[in-house]
């Protein structure tokens, strides 16, 4: 793709004229994904992840507006089981990793208020906060592009090395993450059993 022109596929489109859903493999025929995150964990990222697909998303700060601009959905007013956190008593016997990543401690910025209110510059500062705990932050070896003419430029200059490489590193964390989730859910299976 290096110095030659740039082919941006727009997914939705691409649904309308194939009449069907692309399947996983018609998804790594691209050499990268660009993502506007609408909500603050889209399916279609853990997906993308998932399969080591290079991925282009918005820099932060747009990034926050990004993922929080239609999340009502997902935990918004009249929905107040989405709004549940995990019981603390599950903290305590937490992985030692999740600890370390401050999992067993509570949040100084409330999480729902930009959706329970009108909009207040202070959702700003609560966007800021949450954005480091969404897999568009903590997942390493995406790419981020601030504007358009930016992507354009960044895309333009990415080569299929470029795309292998960063697969390659995706893949190497997603395995790290898969060993991270068995660890979690042994803690919460062994949980459930003693508690029954």
């Amino acid at each position: 793709m290096s110095g030659h022109d740039v082919s941006i596929v727009i997914l939705r489109d691409l649904q309308k004229l194939q009449k069907k859903f692309l399947t996983w493999r018609e998804f790594t025929e691209y050499h990268a994904m660009v993502l506007f995150p609408h909500v603050p964990n889209t399916i279609s990222f853990a997906d993308a992840y998932a399969m080591h697909i290079p991925i282009f998303l918005p820099a932060e700060p747009e990034a926050w507006t990004w993922a929080w601009s239609q999340s009502d959905p997902y935990a918004g007013p009249g929905f107040p089981l989405k709004q549940q956190s995990s019981p603390w008593n599950f903290a305590a016997k937490a992985p030692d990793w999740y600890k370390k990543a401050g999992g067993d401690s509570r949040h100084p910025n409330p999480a729902f208020t930009h959706l329970e209110v009108k909009f207040q510059m202070t959702d700003l500062l609560d966007h800021a906060y949450w954005y480091q705990y969404t897999e568009y932050y903590l997942l390493p070896h995406t790419r981020t592009f601030r504007g358009i003419a930016d992507l354009l430029v960044q895309l333009r200059g990415y080569t299929i090395e470029d795309a292998l490489e960063d697969s390659r590193r995706i893949a190497l964390e997603q395995a790290k993450r898969e060993a991270y989730v068995i660890s979690w859910m042994s803690v919460v299976m062994a949980q459930a059993i003693t508690s029954s």
